[in-house]
């Protein structure tokens, strides 16, 4: 699918919308996985001027697949009290 200008904009509305207000995480992941597949498409059929909303929504998309901070440190806990 090639991207137009349209289409580009609505990725940087859904950008902004989606990531200033994340719902659950695997229904974030999913919305941010099809927000990467057209920023990707915003990038090939706009240029490089489009190339920030790819990043940034690599980023969270990283940052969605981390386990939360909590669990994270509940881990790192139970690692712990394992080896004390």
């Amino acid at each position: 699918m090639q991207a137009r200008g349209f289409d580009c904009f609505a990725v940087h509305l859904e950008v902004i919308v989606n990531l200033s207000h994340p719902s659950s995480g695997e229904k974030l992941r999913s919305r941010i996985e099809k927000l990467l597949i057209l920023a990707a498409d915003c990038v090939d059929a706009v240029g490089p001027a489009a190339e920030p909303w790819l990043v940034r929504l690599e980023l969270e998309y990283r940052a969605a697949l981390r386990p939360s901070a909590h669990d994270r440190v509940a881990a790192l806990i139970a690692e712990g009290q394992r080896h004390g």
